[in-house]
């Protein structure tokens, strides 16, 4: 199962989002299911990203009171102090738990199948994902990857030839045990409307959401970057018991070499 933190400006949005689609999905007439998602100001499906003001998302005051509350936090601590589940579950993907899930599993040869195998080239995937094993950027520093596990994500779908998106596990050496996540825009559809404020150009020119770093040193920190193009939403997650900024800033080079792909 996918590992995976929503980005706070987006959660109230994408409940609606998710709902106004099922509204509009019950119309047999695409215009008038158009009409809906516009109606609410949402971008339509396969749109890809659309940068606004945060005011013209609509956010729930205390959604905004609680996310300037985490920004204060972060730039007087470098962190928001929270536990967080996540760190040590990116931190339990082992190469162990994979073999473990694959025997354990009677589905693991099907499609349909969502648990770990050893590689993302195992699933059958609806576009080319930018594994990180073949990385020529990466084989090129003096990162040490290594790769343990893949999972699909999105939708399969079976027209389009796979997995709308998949999750690449790996651990690097001074950061920690990461994830890479990819969603094929055309593939599943995505779009997405991001606040102006939050989004920076960090990753090559691309619309970034450089997170803030969050967990605590019972749970662990959870150190993660999003960025968009036209063809993929990204989002990088990386786990450490520890928390440095230093491990910050290389999270956030690790995301310009795996994009440099």
């Amino acid at each position: 199962m996918k590992i995976k933190t929503l980005c706070k400006t987006l959660i109230t949005l994408s409940a609606l989002t998710l709902a106004l689609n099922i509204q509009a999905k019950e119309s047999d007439n695409e215009k008038e299911r158009m009409e809906i998602l516009a109606k609410y100001g949402l971008p339509l499906p396969g749109s890809g990203i659309k940068v606004i003001p945060r005011s013209m998302l609509n956010l729930p005051q205390e959604v905004i009171d609680k996310g300037n509350k985490e920004k204060q936090e972060a730039q007087s601590n470098g962190y928001v102090k929270r536990y967080n589940n996540l760190p040590r579950e990116l931190l339990s993907v082992t190469p162990e738990l994979v073999k473990k899930q694959l025997s354990a599993s009677l589905t693991r040869n099907m499609d349909s199948y969502t648990g770990f195998k050893s590689s993302v080239d195992q699933f059958k995937l609806a576009f080319n994902f930018p594994t990180v094993s073949k990385n020529k950027t990466l084989s090129s520093s003096n990162m040490q990857v290594k790769v343990i596990a893949a999972t699909p994500m999105g939708g399969f779908h079976k027209n389009k030839g796979g997995w709308s998106g998949a999750a690449e596990y790996f651990n690097i050496e001074g950061i920690g045990a990461c994830s890479y996540s990819v969603m094929n825009v055309k593939a599943s559809n995505s779009a997405a409307r991001l606040a102006q404020e939050d989004v920076t150009y960090t990753v090559n020119n691309k619309a970034t959401l450089l997170r803030n770093v969050e967990g605590s040193d019972s749970s662990g920190y959870l150190y993660s970057v999003k960025w968009f193009d036209d063809t993929n939403f990204h989002e990088l997650e990386c786990a450490n018991m520890h928390y440095s900024n230093d491990i910050n800033n290389l999270v956030i080079e690790l995301a310009k070499k795996i994009d440099s792909n």
